[in-house]
């Protein structure tokens, strides 16, 4: 709740015994400290003071409504005084004219003063205040005092309110302000009064300033007031937000400076190589700026710096230079950047480092054996990077180790049994490598402080000795995944504090033992038992019995008999590809925390819950497909749903398309194929703001697709499958015209993915949506569908007409298919502008004409059909034309040429291009591994396939705090 946070600006002396920043070195020059209320005490009455009369305090404070406060504090006589320029700004820039609210007086003698009172409350006299207002006006309020009377007071606490704005907009950007004033005797005082412009004179003596989670917005640039503060040996500004400026060059000039945290403040640019000269540096946090380009060398030679934390910068590059000697730094963290290359053997010059975490970047080569020199570390991470090689034996010297992370490269070999000597060892993560050979699991059970322990998705062999008798450390976390492990392992009967339970890939048979119920059973929330061979449960419950379980994933395996209903906590519930049967029970109605259902590939049968449209108002992905569901599809789906995506596909459906289904305006993906849904097209689904796909293939669907009513009309709509239905009249241009996502044409350098993100305490988890698409005259299953492909199937229907030369704005197209309709006319030359396009089918129509020449500028194009039509002329040669055989046009029997037996009369006159093929041989299709990888799931089998892609297309991952 950072718009709840005050601060507070002291100006004084540094109190004796003050363990804060580093004392001056001329111990009578004031200082400036600003720091949050929850660390704040008054001063003792002994504490030397600025002046020796005067003592000022300026809280600020933002209440929800954009209203600070000015608290002035008097501990001896003032007579009179001017507070003037109250102006509400951000750095010394202004964002808005101030007035003054109202102010009242706490009246207090001096004898009395205790320095300990509580302000919060205070004695209003409003009425008899000595204070007024001097003067007012639209950009200035100045509040006066000429009493006599006034001669001690408590404090003076003044309420500034920014005048009204104009839009809401304005007030969310105007979240931090501080307030900018002067004391301006009244009447004039002789030169030596001690009562002058005390934040002018202090700012060359501002030692530390911390301004974090204040709600600072705007840029941040070198000609701020900040930079008049030479002293400052602190500065912390996490945690704001300065929209994307550079961090100012100017930040290393302040040469004293031992502390600069800039981490998670939405700055944006190159490092500035001017931190370099930031001598007596120590802690330099950079954190999720955004920062880019390479990070400045020289920064690792700084000889004081003990602290580097630049994680969370994703486009920032660098290697780890070179160490010829000692290093001072305690703490390197460069998570999540860019960082390549190999790791120096001079690593192990970090000796005094504890702490390094290298996880999450482009790191490659083997692990150096030197960082075992690194006898203080007690935490290593170097995950998701390209390592290879072995694990170094000697890692276990570093006795004082307690987290190792190593998981997601590509290291090979054993394990090391020498990790039985990290006795301190709490986390050891070896997953996701190229690890082989037997582990003895009985060595890790001996590390008595041991709580996470991941070998999942290796080639390892586990065994175990231990019964369920032995004393055993208590996990949080097990992962023993694809460890070829045969029976469910007895020491987990004594489990009572386990978290995150992995078993998937094994090879388990039969039925899952009755005591697995008992596991953790008030602690466990994840458990992965898919993927192998499970055939029931002993005495199935009919609500399973994990507790508090969030994650329970049974996939993969062979489950038959009625569907398990999970605990009222799951939330993703994963029983896909498995041999169960009957109908849904109704008790699924009351697991009303899912927010993944996924019961793919399956025998079930029976009509649909009424509840599953309104059961869960977090159910996010509901995939029911490829089962033997009948009647009408559940006619409610509750406003406010958070369905992302609804998979309904191969089944036995009837019935319309229940118009409530308007009502999901989260919903990405809708899959209605292979049913016999009898409907006309479903044009109100247009107005769903999120939907990128859309298939309605092989059911009953008819009529015409009139043109629609608004101009925004599937605005996100990527992927539109209709084939295999009985829609007739025009194709419908309207829309071609209205389906903005496909006319713009997005950027491939970073590949993102259709899918849905869900999280989870401790945990987050992603779903890809996967689907099956006519390509190159074939059902490709796309396992993961990249967010820029775009495609159009209109086939098997009974479409009429030409084709619209509309269907050229679609810039972004990739794949369109109008085969086996009755359209007629000429192909439109437009398309031959549509740079995207690889494949083309128009087979099987009434077409006539020439195929224009113009498609050959269509240099991603990798499949084209426009066989059984009626077009005549040459074919066009060049580029791509060059690959495609006989079978692309047969059945015209007007065309000649080349790779036609036809050849044309007067070759002459019909110039071609001339062929670049081998310039382009190989296509450059973003989609290409796409399609590699379905093609091996299409040889392979449909049932092969589909499992492979659930496998790619899950991922959950665990995270730890």
């Amino acid at each position: 709740m950072c718009c709840l946070r005050a601060c507070f600006l002291e100006l004084r002396m540094m109190p004796p015994g003050w363990q804060g920043l580093p004392q001056p070195v001329d111990s009578h020059v004031p200082v400036c400290f600003l720091y949050d209320t929850s660390n704040f005490k008054y001063l003792p009455p002994n504490s030397s003071l600025l002046f020796p009369k005067f003592r000022i305090l300026l809280l600020l404070s933002i209440l929800g409504t954009l209203t600070p406060f000015v608290v002035m504090e008097v501990t001896e006589e003032l007579c009179s005084f001017t507070i003037e320029s109250l102006v509400l700004s951000k750095w010394g820039v202004a964002l808005m004219p101030c007035h003054l609210k109202f102010v009242y007086i706490r009246s207090l003698k001096p004898t009395a003063i205790d320095h300990k009172s509580d302000l919060k409350t205070p004695i209003v006299q409003r009425s008899s205040s000595p204070l007024h207002l001097c003067s007012s006006s639209s950009d200035r309020s100045s509040l006066c005092s000429s009493s006599s009377d006034l001669f001690f007071f408590r404090s003076v606490v003044l309420q500034v309110q920014a005048q009204p704005r104009s839009t809401i907009s304005d007030r969310i950007f105007a979240k931090i302000c501080y307030l900018q004033f002067r004391l301006k005797p009244n009447p004039p005082r002789p030169k030596t009064d001690p009562i002058r412009s005390p934040l002018r004179s202090l700012m060359g003596h501002v030692i530390g300033l911390d301004l974090s989670r204040s709600c600072l917005y705007g840029s941040f640039d070198s000609n701020s007031s900040l930079f008049r503060l030479l002293q400052l040996q602190k500065l912390n500004l996490a945690y704001n937000h300065f929209n994307y400026s550079q961090i100012p060059f100017r930040v290393g000039h302040f040469l004293r400076l031992a502390y600069l945290d800039l981490s998670h403040s939405v700055f944006s640019g190159r490092v500035p190589q001017s931190l370099a000269n930031l001598s007596f540096l120590t802690d330099l946090l950079l954190d999720n700026c955004s920062l880019y380009g390479e990070f400045p060398t020289t920064i690792f030679y700084l000889p004081n710096l003990q602290h580097l934390s630049i994680g969370d910068n994703q486009d920032i590059t660098g290697h780890l230079p070179e160490l010829h000697s000692s290093s001072s730094l305690e703490h390197l963290s460069l998570r999540q950047t860019s960082f390549f290359g190999e790791l120096p053997a001079s690593v192990g010059n970090f000796n005094s480092l504890s702490f390094l975490d290298l996880g999450n970047c482009n790191f490659s080569g083997s692990i150096p054996p030197s960082i075992s020199n690194l006898t203080q570390l007690n935490f290593l991470d170097l995950p998701d990077n390209t390592f290879t090689g072995h694990i170094p034996s000697s890692l276990s010297n570093l006795t004082q180790l307690t987290y190792l992370g190593l998981s997601n490269n590509h290291l090979e070999g054993s394990i090391p049994s020498s990790f039985s000597e990290l006795k301190n060892a709490e986390f050891l993560d070896f997953s996701e490598n190229r690890l082989s050979g037997m582990v003895e699991l009985d060595v890790f059970l001996e590390l008595k402080n041991l709580s996470v322990l991941m070998l999942s998705s290796n080639n390892l062999y586990v065994l175990t000795k231990t019964s369920s008798n032995d004393t055993l450390p208590q996990f949080h976390t097990l992962a023993l995944g694809s460890c070829s492990l045969s029976k469910f392992p007895v020491f987990l009967k004594n489990q009572s504090k386990l978290v995150w339970l992995d078993l998937r890939g094994n090879n388990f048979q039969g039925l899952v033992p009755k005591w697995m119920y008992n596991v953790s059973v008030e602690a466990l929330r994840a458990l992965f038992l898919d993927g192998n061979f499970l055939t029931a449960f002993e005495q199935t419950p009919a609500v399973l019995p994990w507790r508090i379980v969030e994650l329970l994933t049974l996939g993969g395996n062979m489950l038959q008999g009625a569907l398990p209903i999970p605990a009222p906590s799951t939330m993703r519930y994963d029983i896909e590809h498995n041999s169960l049967e009957g109908e849904i029970s109704p008790l699924i109605c009351n697991v009303s925390s899912l927010e993944e259902l996924l019961l793919f590939d399956n025998n079930l049968s029976g009509t649909l819950p009424h509840c599953l449209g309104n059961f869960s108002s977090s159910l996010s992905v509901f995939d029911l497909g490829g089962n033997n569901f009948y009647g009408p599809i559940p006619k409610t789906w509750a406003k406010g749903s958070s369905l992302r995506m609804i998979d309904l596909s191969q089944n036995q459906l009837q019935g319309q398309l229940p118009k409530s289904l308007a009502n999901c305006t989260m919903l990405e993906y809708l899959h209605v194929g292979t049913n016999q849904i009898n409907d006309t097209f479903p044009f109100w689904l247009g107005t769903l703001p999120q939907l990128k796909l859309l298939v309605l293939r092989s059911n009953g669907f008819y009529g015409v697709i009139r043109n629609p009513e608004t101009n925004h009309t599937f605005p996100m709509l990527r992927i539109i499958d209709i084939s295999h239905n009985d829609f007739s009249g025009n194709l419908p241009s309207g829309y071609f015209q209205h389906w903005i996502a496909m006319k713009t044409v997005e950027s491939t350098a970073q590949l993102t993915y259709m899918q849905a993100s869900f999280s989870g305490e401790g945990w987050d988890s992603q779903f890809s949506y996967s689907i099956t698409i006519t390509n190159r005259g074939k059902e490709l299953n796309y396992y993961t569908i990249q967010d820029t492909l775009s495609a159009v199937d209109l086939s098997s229907n009974r479409f009429e007409g030409k084709i619209p030369e509309d269907i050229g704005n679609l810039k972004a197209l990739h794949l369109l298919n109008l085969s086996n309709n009755d359209l007629t006319g000429q192909i439109p030359p437009s398309l031959g502008s549509r740079t995207q396009l690889e494949s083309l089918d128009l087979s099987r129509n009434k077409l006539s004409g020439e195929i224009p020449p113009k498609l050959t500028k269509l240099n991603f194009l990798a499949f084209i059909n426009v066989s059984h039509n009626s077009l005549v002329g040459p074919v066009p040669r060049g580029k791509q034309f060059d690959t495609f055989q006989n079978g692309s046009y047969e059945g015209n029997s007007g065309l000649c040429g080349n790779p036609l037996s036809h050849k044309c009369e007067n070759v002459n006159s019909f110039p071609h291009p001339p062929s670049t093929f081998k310039e382009n041989q190989g296509s450059n299709s973003a989609f290409e591994f796409d399609w590699k990888v379905v093609a091996m799931g299409y040889a392979c089998g449909l049932v092969v396939g589909v499992f492979i892609g659930q496998i790619v297309g899950v991922h959950t991952r665990l995270f730890f705090f």
